[in-house]
């Protein structure tokens, strides 16, 4: 080590590291290792002079070269082939792992933290996030010279709303959500960010998460925080059950999310990336990330399953006020700006479209698994359709009671859901009044809104005069119907009111498809341009030509999204009868053994899609089109030029002869193994496995090979050698004969790979405790505690009976971050890399771990600690009586006061240096920090007695423990230097 200081040397020693070194035993010479002027004494500088040193780095970072961050290492005395390595300089480590960049949050306040900790906003940034710490304003412009763009990757420092940082920003949003840092004012600038960071995540090349990420969701009305460990099916979260399962959606206002959101279960809300983000978290959690689309949600009302389109009458004839009350709070007590008039006409359509059903019973199913919906719903459910939205209501006489509960629904259906609770108490009020429900007086309605007289009068004329909506709407279909000239006219000048309109309009009635006053009607009652043009009967193709040529020209219709659903209904209804259609096609490609390309892609049908010329010229895409377009995609598909055969050898079911294929696969390929093993070969890489039978189906899958006939073995030899996955001179057979085998030659090798596979799992259901293996898989330890007792005894374990006074193992003090906020989660052992091994070893190291420091314990508090102080679950295991408790965030209480001493234990079969903290322990952790009471005890070399030791570590919440723990990974995971 360079001779520097010793603040220095501590800052930059725990990045020197060669562990590839070709030459341990030559000398190395380097490069110089520089290092900035204070940089060891800076931290314990007042905020200005803090803040004037990070100026000075910062104008650094824009013009020092690499040789500053970075010196290389080249051996001596090699010239043919040196060795060179590269380390960080001091200078380097410090503007990498040291707190010396200025960020603000929330508070305002200045802190300085590492680079890796911060966010830089870039110039030009829509939404700056005042809820992260985001770098110093007063400096952030120095981060945009030269070339300290390129160092602040090097450095670590994310930025906001980057494509490379999105997976950052998402666990960053996720942990901000858990520590509480989120309020109501930021939740829709945080789920914003959210759903940018996941659009830019989901595009990148191999898409990746931090270990130990959060995600963020929403539950109901609140933004909760999803740990990605949680999905595992292992933890219990905090806003959650054990297993939770994620549900991802791309519509906000779907039925399935409002149901999902209404049940209060985790929800991810993605528009347009939904699926990929979905089809990433699944990969790792199968089970526990759903996307809605996948959700098989029903309901049905009086044995009839829902049809929004079918059902009810408008709400507004049982209610005739609503539409009046939801125009007054969006003109009066809407936030931002006042409403137009063409947003009030919009609200006033969209409210009239809304419908009301009556049922008598119902039933509500979410994959297949009925559904309770919460009791303060009252039976009224909303059913969001772009185009007939609903409300479902218990069959009844028309009463306020139920009417509070309507007018939430219909907050839903509008997408205004901060209407709801002013409608609902509104309605309340008008109750109280008894008022008349289908029209209450428009003074008891001015109170029951909070509003005056004179108010909802001005709105009732702005919805119901509002010229400027009707002539807008109308203004397409007077100039397709009436031609430019006449229909400028009518226009120009611009008529007072409707009154004036109409009266100009009737000169050319007989133009119209309907009566003057019911063209006027229309064009206010209707949602767009569509929904007018299909209640005045125009052609869709002809109305868009109008649309393009009018001056200004206006955006044509489109009907992209019904063709493609369309379509897919269609696939859906004829999907077994394509998919044969497919198989009699190239039938003559698998018995000949020859791989269909993509034939899983091809067999899913997802690949055809509507033509893009249908978007703006097709009205409704009809069966005909639908067949003609599916024909042609699935000839171009298949290389044919003309229509698949329609009929055909008789095949197989699908799903009867991949299932038959599955099992002959899973009862063969291990044999395969051993038959090539005995042969002398080596084996193919789809038969390398320990169990090869999945990699076996997943080629032969993808080689279409699954889904034509029965295959019999040695079909299933052949497939593998038209895949060149069988030896090389090796006879395309099942047969042992027919390879010069015996069934002695076969057992051999099957006693050999039974033996291996034996001694795998032996190693696997054990752990070694000085040198004797124990079976732990069961959770019974009773063998397991006999042989630590004779450890005891024979004083194998000097670790634990070591006489010295009861005091503290300080770490070493520790650079960079030093206080956990995220969480993850906690096991039962802890201190070091227990990678590789199963759930039963580390639940067994726990508990060795805390079988010894129960004995170090009554060695060092005689007359307090008995069996009652175990208070964790592993004391079941050691002593009769009670189970114990792994919730209250420590293994052992000692003293029966009100002051007693709380000890966590944290055990690893290595030399320790790292541990988790759970959630329940972070919460006992953080009540403690202002004492000494909660307190570490790691065990170290656990399965080694001789070599055990039990140290005593500080909270690292506490007085005495911070800035000695070093916080890795983003999550609750410490390490620590002794």
């Amino acid at each position: 080590m360079a001779k520097v200081s010793a603040e220095v040397q501590e800052q930059w020693e725990p990045y020197v590291h060669w562990p590839g070194v070709y030459y341990p035993r030559t000398p190395y010479r380097g490069t110089p290792a520089w290092r900035l002027p204070g940089q060891d004494v800076v931290g314990r500088l007042g905020r200005e002079a803090r803040l004037a040193y990070a100026r000075l780095v910062l104008h650094g970072l824009a013009s020092w070269e690499d040789a500053r961050f970075a010196s290389v290492w080249t051996s001596a005395g090699s010239h043919s082939s040196p060795d060179r390595e590269r380390a960080p300089t001091p200078l380097g480590a410090f503007v990498r792992e040291q707190p010396w960049l200025p960020v603000r949050g929330r508070d305002r306040a200045v802190r300085f933290v590492r680079p890796a900790d911060a966010w830089h906003c870039p110039p030009g940034l829509e939404e700056e996030p005042s809820y992260a710490p985001t770098v110093d304003h007063r400096v952030r412009h120095l981060l945009e010279r030269g070339k300290a763009g390129d160092r602040r990757r090097e450095m670590q420092l994310p930025t906001w709303d980057d494509p490379r940082d999105s997976a950052r920003l998402i666990a960053a949003l996720g942990r901000l959500a858990a520590e509480g840092a989120l309020g109501a004012e930021d939740r829709p600038a945080a789920q914003r960010a959210n759903e940018r960071a996941w659009k830019h995540l989901v595009r990148r090349p191999h898409p990746a998460l931090p270990k130990g990420a959060r995600l963020l969701a929403e539950s109901g009305d609140r933004l909760i925080s999803v740990p990605l460990s949680a999905l595992d099916g292992r933890e219990s979260d905090g806003d959650g059950d054990a297993g939770t399962v994620l549900y991802i959606s791309g519509e906000r206002d779907s039925l399935t999310a409002l149901l999902i959101r209404e049940m209060a279960r985790p929800l991810l809300t993605l528009p347009g990336v939904s699926a990929k983000a979905a089809e990433l978290l699944a990969a790792e959690h199968p089970t526990t990330v759903r996307h809605t689309d996948d959700l098989m949600f029903t309901v049905t009302v009086d044995g009839t399953r829902v049809n929004p389109g079918a059902m009810g009458e408008p709400l507004v004839q049982q209610l005739p006020w609503l539409t009046l009350a939801v125009s007054v709070l969006s003109d009066h007590l809407a936030r931002g700006p006042r409403a137009s008039e063409a947003e009030l006409s919009e609200l006033t359509s969209l409210v009239r479209s809304v419908r009301l059903h009556r049922y008598r019973s119902w039933d509500i199913e979410l994959d297949g698994r009925p559904v309770t919906l919460p009791g303060r719903l009252g039976g009224v459910l909303p059913i969001p359709d772009p185009k007939h939205p609903l409300v479902l209501a218990p069959a009844g006489e028309p009463a306020w009671p139920e009417t509070t509960r309507i007018v939430v629904a219909v907050a839903e259906l509008l997408g205004r859901r901060e209407f709801g609770d002013r409608l609902r108490l509104a309605a309340h009020q008008l109750a109280s009044r008894h008022a008349d429900l289908r029209d209450p007086g428009q003074e008891e309605l001015a109170d029951a809104l909070e509003v005056t007289v004179h108010q909802v009068e001005e709105t009732r004329l702005r919805i119901d005069g509002a010229i400027g909506v009707v002539l807008e709407r109308c203004r397409p279909f007077l100039v397709h119907l009436l031609g430019t000239e006449t229909a400028n006219s009518l226009f120009l000048p611009p008529p007072g009111d409707t009154r004036e309109f109409q009266t100009h309009l009737e000169e050319y009635a007989a133009e119209l498809p309907v009566l003057v006053s019911e063209f006027i009607a229309r064009a206010r009652a209707a949602r767009g341009t569509d929904e007018l043009r299909r209640d005045l009967g125009i052609g869709f193709a002809e109305l868009n030509d109008t649309l393009r040529t009018m001056s200004p020209p206006l955006e044509p219709v489109s009907h992209a999204d019904e063709h493609e659903e369309a379509l897919r209904t269609y696939l859906d209804l004829r999907k077994k009868e394509l998919v044969n259609r497919l198989r009699w096609a190239v039938l003559e490609d698998f018995d000949a053994r020859r791989p269909v390309p993509d034939w899983p892609s091809v067999r899913a049908l997802d690949w055809i899609t509507a033509p893009e010329a249908w978007e703006y010229t097709m009205d409704t895409a009809d069966t005909g089109s639908l067949e003609a377009h599916v024909e042609e995609q699935l000839a171009l598909r298949m290389g044919r030029p003309v229509p698949l055969p329609r009929s055909g050898e008789r095949l197989p079911a699908p799903d009867q002869v991949r299932g038959a294929n599955l099992r002959t696969i899973t009862g063969l390929a291990a044999e395969l193994a051993v038959l090539v093993r005995a042969a002398g070969h080596p084996l193919p890489a789809a038969l390398t496995a320990a169990e090869p039978a999945e990699e076996v189906t997943t080629r032969l899958e993808a080689a279409g090979a699954l889904d034509f006939r029965h295959l019999s073995p040695t079909d299933v030899v052949g497939w593998l050698a038209a895949l060149g996955q069988w030896p090389d001179g090796m006879a395309v057979a099942t047969d042992p004969e027919r390879h010069g085998l015996s069934g002695a030659d076969l057992d051999r090798v099957r006693n050999a790979a039974e033996h291996e596979r034996r001694e795998r799992e032996r190693k696997r259901r054990s752990i070694s405790v000085g040198g004797r293996d124990f079976d732990v898989h069961s959770g019974d330890f009773t063998a397991l505690t006999r042989e630590l007792d004779r450890v005891l005894q024979s004083g194998s374990a000097p670790g634990i009976t070591a006489a010295g006074p009861l005091r503290f193992t300080d770490p070493r003090p520790q650079t960079g971050r030093t206080q956990a906020t995220g969480r993850t989660r906690g096991w039962r052992y802890g201190g070091g890399t227990e990678s590789g091994l199963t759930t039963a070893q580390r639940e067994a190291i726990g508990y060795v771990g805390e079988w010894y420091a129960y004995q170090w314990l009554c060695a060092r508090y005689p007359d307090h600690m008995d069996e009652t102080c175990w208070v964790s679950g592993n004391r079941r295991k050691a002593f009769p009586g009670p189970s114990g408790d792994d919730g209250l965030g420590f293994d052992f209480r000692v003293g029966s006061g009100s002051q007693p001493y709380l000890y966590e234990v944290k055990a690893t079969g290595g030399e320790g240096g790292r541990f988790e903290l759970g959630e329940s322990e972070v919460r006992a952790a953080r009540q403690h920090a202002g004492n000494d009471r909660w307190r570490l005890l790691v065990v170290t070399h656990a399965l080694t007695p001789h070599k055990m030791a039990i140290q005593m570590l500080p909270n690292p919440y506490g007085k005495r423990g911070r800035g000695r723990y070093r916080e890795e990974g983003g999550a609750l995971r410490f390490s620590y230097l002794l």
